[in-house]
């Protein structure tokens, strides 16, 4: 499947390793060889997804993270980590932060293509009989990744978007930990159970006063405070996506922005 890849990585040696896999695999690729570069591109183009070479202790790559998903516009797309530094404390760091996927580098070029094609696939698939979820004042569009509360919309970050629309389609069923990291994390993050309290406690804080729609089953897992429905409001905004790339060579490469 191809997909529009921005791949920030500022460490030459990385990228040089990085670049060709993505190529190969018959994906577009942007380059940034700055953090600042890649944000920039990030927010002004339609790419799919963002790859972030994280060559040295963890730092640049979670510096990328916040720069994507801490400011007052996100980013709403998935971001891949590859760093050579994949203990526990750096993972976590990484997806508490955003992250949708940690890979460990070096990496092979079989491995990254099945990463990064698992995440395009999920963002591509095609559309569900109904594209927006409510739950009394909150509405969700699965297909335009948005969130309102009322009429404000929250910013949130891909994993963020994954698990609020994985506990509003469990239709008030209660959903364990464990559930939570198979659907929403794909098991990547092993029996973490934390990472999912902590995303928990950050998108609450986000959803203001419709975070107690996500309710705490006391040792066991979190749901819905009650039956949502999936029939959209007349006020909620149109969403429309269109094709926006043509047939293009296999594996190209667009820019390199420093």
């Amino acid at each position: 499947m191809m997909a529009l890849v921005l791949l920030i990585a500022p460490h030459a040696g990385q990228r040089r390793a990085l670049l060709p896999m993505l190529q190969s695999s018959g994906h577009l690729v942007v380059v940034a060889e700055r953090v600042e570069s890649g944000v920039r591109i990030a927010k002004e183009q339609a790419t799919d997804l963002i790859v972030v070479g994280a060559d040295g202790p963890g730092r640049e790559g979670l510096r990328a993270l916040v720069r994507l998903y801490g400011e007052e516009s996100p980013v709403r797309l998935p971001v891949v980590v590859v760093t050579p530094f994949v203990d526990e404390e750096h993972r976590i760091q990484a997806y508490e932060l955003g992250a949708c996927d940690v890979v460990p580098y070096p990496v092979s070029e079989r491995e990254l293509a099945l990463r990064v094609d698992a995440l395009a696939g999920r963002r591509s698939a095609g559309p569900a009989p109904s594209s927006t979820l409510t739950f009394d004042d909150l509405r969700v569009d699965t297909d335009a990744r948005r969130v309102w509360v009322g009429g404000d919309e929250k910013k949130l970050t891909a994993l963020e978007f994954d698990l609020l629309s994985a506990i509003l389609r469990s239709s008030g069923r209660v959903l364990s930990r464990r559930e939570l990291l198979v659907h929403v994390w794909k098991g990547r993050v092993g029996g973490e159970t934390r990472t999912v309290d902590t995303h928990v406690k950050r998108l609450r804080k986000k959803l203001g006063r419709a975070a107690a729609y996500v309710e705490t089953v006391r040792g066991v897992g979190y749901r819905l405070s009650g039956a949502a429905s999936n029939a959209p409001p007349a006020s909620a905004p149109k969403s429309r996506m269109s094709a926006r790339m043509g047939r293009r060579g296999r594996g190209t490469i667009l820019t390199v922005l420093r």
